[in-house]
Parts: C-alpha cells; sequence; structure tokens
C-alpha cells in the first residue's frame, strides 16, 4: 500500500464519521439537480463512481439501475463501515486502470477523488474510453497550488489548465463553475471545480 493510502485510510479510521448518508448531502444533491437538467433518459442504467472512497459516493443520492463504485482503497472501506450493496458492484482498482469494456457505462462521476491519483492524464481517458457515446462525466475537484506537506493529494490543479486538459481527451464542456469555500485547507487557498462533461 502506498503510503498516500495509508494516510487516507488513517483519515477514515480516525474521523468519528459512522455513516455517510449526510457527508457531503448537499453537494450531491445539487449534483443531481444539474444532471436531471441535461439528462435526457429517465432512468440510468449504470453508472461508475471512480474514487468513490469511503461512504460510496453518489450512489447515496443518484438513481440507477446499477451503480459500480471503483476505488483502490475498497476493500478496507468496507471494512470500516458497513454498507448494503443494493444493486451495487464494489471494485478494487486504482482508477487509473477501469476494468471495464469501453463504451459501457452512461454516466461517471469523480468527486474529490482526480487530485488523489497518480496519473490524472491516464484516469480522465480511461472515464472517456468508458463512456457511451453521448454519456456524461460529472467532475468535482480541487483546484490549488501544490503543496509540499500535502502527501494525500498527489496533484494540483489551475482552472484553465484542466479545462484545457479535459477538451484535449476529447470531452465537451457542457458546464462549468468554480466554488470559492472561503477558508484554507492543506496550507493553501483553494477554490473548487465542477465540471459536467459529455463523451461527443
Amino acid at each position: 500500500m502506498h503510503e498516500r493510502q495509508k494516510l487516507e485510510l488513517q483519515y477514515w479510521k480516525t474521523s468519528g464519521i459512522k455513516n455517510g448518508i449526510d457527508l457531503h448531502k448537499e453537494e450531491r444533491t445539487k449534483c443531481w439537480k444539474v444532471l436531471k437538467e441535461l439528462y435526457e433518459v429517465k432512468k440510468i442504467s449504470v453508472a461508475l463512481d471512480v474514487g468513490c472512497g469511503a461512504m460510496g459516493g453518489m450512489s447515496l443520492a443518484v438513481p440507477a439501475k446499477k451503480w459500480l463504485l471503483l476505488d483502490p482503497l475498497i476493500d478496507e472501506f468496507r471494512k470500516l463501515y458497513k454498507n448494503d450493496n443494493n444493486g451495487k458492484k464494489y471494485i478494487n482498482a486504482f482508477n487509473e486502470d477501469i476494468p471495464l469494456d469501453e463504451n459501457s457505462v452512461d454516466v461517471v462521476f469523480s468527486t474529490n477523488a482526480l487530485d488523489h491519483v497518480n496519473d490524472p492524464d491516464k484516469c480522465l481517458s480511461e472515464i472517456y474510453r468508458g463512456l457511451k457515446p453521448e454519456g456524461y462525466f460529472y467532475l468535482w475537484t480541487d483546484c490549488r497550488e501544490k503543496s509540499k506537506t500535502d502527501i494525500i493529494h498527489s496533484h494540483a490543479f489551475k482552472l484553465d489548465v484542466l479545462s484545457k486538459q479535459l477538451k484535449n481527451i476529447g470531452f465537451k464542456i457542457i458546464k462549468e463553475d468554480k466554488i470559492i469555500p472561503g477558508d484554507i485547507r492543506w496550507n493553501t487557498i483553494y477554490l473548487t471545480y465542477i465540471g459536467v462533461l459529455k463523451k461527443c
């Protein structure tokens, strides 16, 4: 296990959080509201949460016939939190190597995960590969200055560079937003980028 993963796991073990129902509930609700305005299908057949974390991420807010929850620490997280399956499939894998067929997922979510991965470009390319044509990708990630003391967040993004990066991979940007939380984390001022993207 990488040192960054050990620190991530330690955070959850000592966080005192008992369940994820109310964790980021407001953000999940906003996400689904935005997506419903764009997505033409009433029910999503297959949804994927890349870097779903300990709580099952967006699967707590977005209805789908089948949920795929992917995280390299998912087995450890499931020991900490006894989440019911409820039609969810848990996948222990790195975000840069998603074990799914090409064009197999309707919607992909990545919330507060892209800055944790080893290779963001490869992760985004894998998400693009797995999405069905006309499928949507909802990205929520922090943009900040790189901190030498922050091991967990291995990458730092600038808003304009991230937008260009997404376009280069092939995504069409449907909606972009940024939130200034108004506080300081990890010893650096940061923004939160929210993007709704489409595979055309």
